[in-house]
């Protein structure tokens, strides 16, 4: 029992500090918003939005991103696929995915990490689209 024990503070105690240590913007409490560069819709696009979708872009000035990860979730009609992009810009393949989405398909932003004016990292608030 002793040993359980231990071994349970043991994991617990190595999963904290090695959380403490990942440049992760999962582990950045987050602060700014982003959104699609071009794209005004909150909450649901339509398949012509999709189309549009080229960069994410910062709602607040100075900030730079750097990095994020989307998934699409296309409930049972297939596998969901989540992918990191290095920048802001999504790469040719990205795009390929995001269009090929149909509707009631689901597209989430998540652990989306910049730089600000000082070099220091934000993040972002994670955000989702439902597809009409």
């Amino acid at each position: 029992m002793k040993n359980i024990i231990l071994t349970v503070l043991l994991i617990c105690f190595g999963q904290h500090c090695f959380a403490q240590t990942e440049v992760d913007s999962c582990g950045i409490a987050p602060k700014y918003t982003a959104s699609f560069d071009g794209i005004a819709a909150k909450g649901m696009l339509s398949p012509e939005d999709l189309a549009r979708i080229k960069r994410l872009k910062s709602e607040d000035t100075g900030i730079k991103i750097i990095r994020f990860s989307y998934l699409i979730d296309c409930g049972d009609e297939c596998e969901g696929e989540g992918r990191t992009v290095d920048g802001d810009t999504f790469t040719e393949d990205d795009l390929k995915a995001i269009q090929a989405m149909k509707s009631r398909n689901v597209l989430s932003l998540q652990c989306i990490l910049g730089k600000d004016k000082k070099g220091g990292l934000v993040s972002f608030k994670p955000f989702l689209y439902y597809i009409r």
